[in-house]
């Protein structure tokens, strides 16, 4: 079925298009820095971009740095201690499609 005949069946049988299958997931960022106890937000989207856009965000070492979800296309970042780890952003509808963020956590700045 061609997109222009999809359209006329939905338009005979009163219903939407189906929505596509998520195929990827892009990070806006590849890699984030956070300082020991500040937040910083990361965004992804789902390819293609007409799928369903909603990502779960999680952390790959949390007693790094802790990730949660924001909002559907959006993740917090939180440094818990100095050093290295992956956030990981995987699309709800299928959790194999996913990619990751790099997150360096430096120290907090002493007062």
């Amino acid at each position: 079925m061609t997109k222009s005949s999809s359209w006329l069946w939905c338009l005979d049988t009163n219903t939407l298009p189906p929505v596509p299958e998520p195929s990827g997931v892009k990070a806006d960022e590849t890699s984030v820095t956070v300082k020991v106890g500040e937040t910083v937000e990361i965004s992804a989207s789902v390819l293609p971009t007409d799928a369903v856009q909603n990502m779960k965000f999680t952390s790959l070492d949390a007693s790094i740095a802790t990730v949660e979800n924001a909002s559907a296309t959006t993740g917090n970042v939180t440094g818990v201690q100095e050093g290295s780890m992956l956030a990981e952003v995987a699309a709800t509808a299928d959790t194999a499609i996913k990619t990751t963020i790099a997150v360096e956590v430096l120290a907090a700045e002493q007062e």
